[in-house]
């Protein structure tokens, strides 16, 4: 993380985007939303200082647990060396007790997550973020995520925090609609010149999955509009078959795409046109008549010839 020493303290007030929540379904995957295009009014201040973005260190759950008193701190592998395990979401120890305390996990790519567990629900989770609501700019991403329960304990939504050049930018993560390809037809959908449209006509959002043999893709619909698609790939952008081709195009890769199709649409087009011009041309009519009389008649074909 980075540090400064002997600097006075600067609390600036994070720049906050808020993207109003959609309805939430049940499907195991969370989509992120890209977060929206930042305006040049960036905190200098901040900015100056190592880039760090103050995410508001005392909403943390582990600030208040750790307020007079220490919470239980284990790594993934310790956690499930010591005989806890996980049941539908929810964090138990070796005697099926819920786990309260903070889980931390080093990734390969070197990403430090820690999830923080009350009565055993995940309720915070952060990436490359410290104790006191610092990202690590050395880092290729980060978050904060916060988790909401309805009283009978099922997850009701999830509001995620990013450090982007000094501010904090935040935004609901919704759980999409997800149907396979074959039901979204069977239900009236159809996907009309790369636009998705529902039964009566209006633009579809939401992730349509198509089984290709062994292979999946996953295509992701907002307003109609193809943005993005996965092959063999999660929503998370975890990799589920590492042997066979997969990949995740956003929807930048998937414009220039169907652009350059267009283009070869547009070539081949014009060849079958200037082809058809060349065809009907007077003269080449009477260049093929000829050609087509005094052509040689083809042999018969024998029997043994075809076997």
């Amino acid at each position: 993380m980075s540090a400064i020493n002997n600097t006075p303290q600067v609390t600036a007030a994070p720049t906050v985007q808020n993207i109003p929540p959609k309805p939430v379904t049940t499907v195991d995957d969370i989509v992120i939303p890209e977060p929206e295009t930042q305006k040049d009014n960036s905190n200098l201040l901040v900015n100056a200082l190592t880039g760090l973005a103050l995410l508001g260190a005392g909403s943390y759950l582990v600030y208040n647990l750790k307020k007079g008193k220490g919470i239980p701190e284990k790594t993934i592998e310790m956690f499930k060396k010591e005989g806890s395990f996980f049941e539908r979401g929810i964090a138990k120890t070796k005697d099926g007790a819920v786990f309260n305390g903070k889980i931390t996990q080093i990734t390969k790519s070197g990403d430090k997550i820690e999830r923080y567990y009350v009565n055993g629900r995940l309720q915070k989770a952060t990436k490359n973020i410290d104790d006191k609501g610092f990202y690590d700019p050395t880092k290729a991403s980060n978050y904060d995520k916060t988790y909401s329960y309805t009283p009978d304990g099922k997850l009701s939504g999830v509001t995620k925090t990013v450090g982007i050049e000094g501010e904090a930018v935040s935004s609901e993560l919704v759980r999409p609609i997800i149907q396979k390809a074959d039901d979204f037809a069977a239900s009236g959908g159809t996907v009309v010149e790369g636009k998705a449209l529902k039964a009566d006509g209006t633009p579809y959002t939401g992730i349509i999955v198509e089984q290709k043999g062994a292979d999946r893709l996953l295509k992701e619909y907002k307003d109609g509009k193809q943005v993005s698609e996965r092959l063999n790939t999660t929503l998370q952008d975890r990799v589920t078959k590492p042997d066979r081709e997969h990949y995740v195009r956003n929807e930048a890769e998937l414009d220039a795409l169907a652009e350059e199709a267009a283009k070869q649409a547009e070539e081949a087009a014009r060849l079958a046109e200037e082809a058809a011009k060349r065809q009907n041309n007077p003269i080449n009519k009477i260049k093929n008549f000829f050609k087509d009389l005094f052509a040689s008649k083809p042999k018969t074909e024998k029997t043994d010839d075809i076997i």
